[in-house]
């Protein structure tokens, strides 16, 4: 095998690794989802919380939803993410709102 043909050879190993690595970041960030989600239906149900908590907690979990669906929408171009973005951004925006009239701000 001459120079060329090693370094194609190469390339197309570590294509195939890197697609893989790609792979496993969107296993890994699904699965977080899902844990959270599972984590913020617990605390809601089975955790008592006043007003200023329950609103925390909610600009938490819809924050970062929204950060989620707004990166993939970017990256993928995907028009169902741009309406989930802008779906968990109006709770995201309705918990900042909520979170501030319960520190007693206007």
């Amino acid at each position: 095998m001459n120079r060329d043909e090693i370094l194609a050879k190469s390339r197309a190993e570590n294509a195939a690794e890197d697609e893989r690595g790609r792979l496993i970041k969107l296993e890994s960030a699904s699965v977080s989802r899902c844990a959270f989600f599972i984590l913020f239906c617990l605390l809601k149900i089975f955790v008592p919380l006043d007003d200023m908590g329950d609103a925390a907690l909610n600009l938490l979990f819809f924050g970062g939803v929204f950060s989620q669906f707004t990166y993939q929408a970017i990256k993928q171009k995907s028009v169902g993410d741009g309406i989930c973005s802008v779906i968990s951004a109006c709770f995201t925006l309705y918990s900042i709102f909520s979170l501030l009239s319960a520190l007693g701000l206007p």
